[in-house]
């Protein structure tokens, strides 16, 4: 579990397949998410507390996303495809 509060941007690479729980939970300036094209699963609470974070944009090789996710940071956008 990451614990930071200056991180603003968290970059997933290509070869990343999943998120694991309370990965980047408190990270409460976090207002930007680049997720790599072969991430797969993002696990429970993996960005719990982190409030700024308003749009994560899904590559097409999402296989699940545990919907907590949606209700403790209040995301906007949460499904767009990315290529």
């Amino acid at each position: 579990m990451l614990k930071s509060g200056n991180l603003r941007k968290i970059i997933i690479k290509d070869n990343v397949k999943s998120i694991g729980k309370s990965a980047f939970a408190n990270c409460y300036n976090l207002v930007e998410l680049d997720l790599g094209n072969s991430l797969e699963v993002i696990d429970e609470a993996a960005f719990t507390n982190c409030e700024k974070l308003k749009n994560i944009l899904l590559p097409a090789s999402i296989k699940f996303i545990d919907l907590y996710i949606i209700c403790v940071i209040k995301i906007i956008v949460i499904k767009k495809y990315k290529k």
